[in-house]
């Protein structure tokens, strides 16, 4: 698990993780992203997945809107 902590807010995070087969056995791995403003690292309020297999074209998008090309 990975915890980014939020620059201008007590007890925020982002956390990412990886996890094998997420809705039962054969599925595919996800990288799950997660928020919390509670500081519960374990239990964010918030939560995306994302397949492994397109983990790269969103990796790809973020940097795009990071650069400000999108």
């Amino acid at each position: 698990m990975i915890v980014t902590p939020y620059k201008d807010r007590e007890k925020s995070f982002i956390i990412v993780k990886e996890i094998q087969e997420p809705y039962g056995p054969g599925t595919e791995p996800v990288v799950s992203v997660g928020c919390t403003l509670k500081g519960n690292v374990e239990d964010p309020t918030w939560k995306v997945h994302i397949p492994k297999s397109i983990l790269g074209d969103v990796i790809q998008s973020l940097k795009d809107v990071l650069e400000n090309e999108w």
